[in-house]
């Protein structure tokens, strides 16, 4: 078991710490900015749409267009990949288009591909995060990844930033059937790694992975402001708030 500092504050005996990935771990706007318009440019292309319907469906699947920062409330770098691509088919038929979900599951699946050969570009720690999760993994703390992406691409973002060495399990919205912050995905993980809620915190970017953290009835919740959400939210649901997962400090 480790010891975590948030601050001023000391959490003790915790075995297990589940992060979210993606402005927790990874950062996050280069990343999801970039893949939400090659989703949006490959859909225009398959149905013959202009520029201006290139930035509305970025717009509507989460990508404040005038910033290229993510919208706090998503649906990208929030919620599922399911409930993105709704977002995009739901713009499509409000143009007139009737069924896109097929066409639009294939520019998904097409962006998917293209984007792991630029994945260089676009995947970036977040600075201090494999010192974390080295310092976690030394002491003998296990480490687990909860995400709203799909597990295969997170496993290859690890793997890419050489952090799988250092984690027990990774779980997607593909694994489960309720998204967070339904606490299914922790239970999952719980029972996996056979570990005791009391024993475990939850660390992520949004209130939403808050949320998880109360409702799975871990020890903790640890808020970090290196992703979509504000400290003023992020503070409402938790005392445990740092800019930045680096931040933290591992001890016995």
């Amino acid at each position: 078991m480790v010891s975590l500092k948030i601050g001023n504050n000391l959490l003790h005996e915790i075995d297990l710490v589940i992060f979210d990935k993606d402005g927790t771990l990874i950062e996050l706007n280069q990343y999801w900015v970039k893949v939400t318009f090659m989703r949006a440019e490959t859909i225009a292309h398959y149905f013959t749409l202009n520029e201006e319907n290139v930035q509305t469906l970025a717009s509507v699947m989460g990508v404040d267009t005038i910033t290229h920062r993510l919208k706090e409330c998503g649906p990208v770098g929030v919620k599922k990949r399911e409930d993105v691509m709704k977002a995009a088919e739901d713009y499509l038929l409000s143009l007139g288009y009737n069924n896109p979900r097929d066409l639009c599951t294939v520019a998904f699946e097409e962006v998917d591909q293209i984007s792991l050969s630029i994945f260089d570009k676009i995947v970036h720690a977040i600075p201090g995060s494999e010192r974390v999760l080295m310092d976690l993994h030394a002491n003998g703390c296990k480490i687990a990844i909860a995400t709203s992406d799909r597990t295969a691409r997170a496993r290859l973002a690890m793997e890419h930033l050489n952090f799988l060495q250092y984690i027990d399990i990774i779980v997607g919205a593909d694994c489960i059937v309720s998204p967070k912050p339904d606490p299914e995905i922790v239970f999952f993980i719980l029972e996996k790694l056979n570990c005791n809620p009391r024993n475990t915190v939850v660390v992520g970017d949004t209130d939403v992975d808050m949320e998880l953290g109360i409702r799975s009835g871990v020890r903790a919740s640890i808020g970090v402001f290196s992703g979509t959400a504000l400290k003023e939210v992020l503070i409402q649901k938790t005392p445990y708030v740092l800019n930045n997962i680096g931040l933290i400090e591992v001890g016995k």
